[in-house]
């Protein structure tokens, strides 16, 4: 709440009001990037899907199964029969081939810190390299990151593995 001029506190405006933007909400991140704060990016499963469109990439995963999915979701792919042993292979060659959504230029040439994704896609690192920096990868609680906070080395952590990794502890989960 702020003080108005009538020495009552008063309301802050919501998006609903009609008095702020559509952006108004990214005000916390322009601030943080302003005062040189850390910024962590938080990259879900979904992140490829594009509006009502799955992710091509899941959806050429099911079919290879030789299974139909009205709604493609990493989480049933597990489900059924265990995956093949070269599946996660397949996948991360599929990803490589991907082209990279056009809103992930947006977000790769922000003063990251951190990266953490619930995506095994091995590909993502190449989005984040841009001018000259360096992504390292955080696949187990063994990894111990030097410098984690080091804007020019990237951290991305995948919590779930990442698909192509021949370590079990570094690869994702077969069933």
């Amino acid at each position: 709440r702020s003080v108005g001029s009538t020495g009552r506190a008063s309301r802050r405006p919501k998006l609903g009001d009609g008095l702020l933007s559509a952006t108004d909400h990214l005000d916390g991140l322009c601030l943080a990037l302003t005062e040189g704060r850390p910024v962590v990016l938080l990259l879900g499963q979904d992140a490829w899907k594009s509006g009502s469109h799955s992710d091509p990439v899941l959806e050429m995963a099911f079919k290879r199964l030789g299974r139909q999915e009205i709604t493609p979701e990493f989480p049933k792919l597990l489900q059924g029969n265990p995956l093949p042993d070269d599946f996660y292979d397949w996948l991360a060659e599929t990803y490589s081939h991907q082209p990279e959504p056009t809103w992930m230029e947006s977000i790769s040439r922000l003063p990251l810190n951190a990266v953490f994704t619930s995506s095994i896609d091995p590909a993502i690192a190449r989005a984040l390299r841009i001018n000259g920096r360096n992504v390292e990868f955080v696949l187990s609680n063994l990894d111990n990151p030097a410098a984690p906070r080091n804007r020019r080395n990237l951290h991305l952590t995948y919590l779930f593995g990442r698909a192509g990794e021949r370590n079990p502890n570094e690869a994702p989960p077969r069933s």
